[in-house]
């Protein structure tokens, strides 16, 4: 795909999405539930948005861990059976 052909799609599909996404929250803002309920919605949203991030942290973290781990056990076993001899 050459670059015009991706600038367009780009911007067709940028306008395409604020369109949207503009009429999705005026349609449903005229809904009594939502709009009694929005900030839970938000903060719900926002909260479903962030758990991928620090649930891959955590991972991650673990996972450093276990390798730092796996990493010092064989030199401690090693200085504890020269301090032995």
């Amino acid at each position: 795909m050459d670059y015009r052909q991706f600038l367009t799609y780009n911007i067709l599909g940028g306008i395409g999405w604020i369109v949207s996404m503009t009429l999705l929250g005026y349609f449903l803002g005229e809904i009594p539930v939502v709009e009694k309920n929005l900030d839970k919605a938000v903060v719900g949203i926002v909260i479903l948005s962030i758990l991928p991030m620090v649930w891959h942290a955590v991972k991650e973290k673990k996972a450093a861990k276990s390798r730092i781990e796996s990493l010092a056990s064989p030199s401690v076993e090693a200085a504890t059976k020269e301090s032995v001899n």
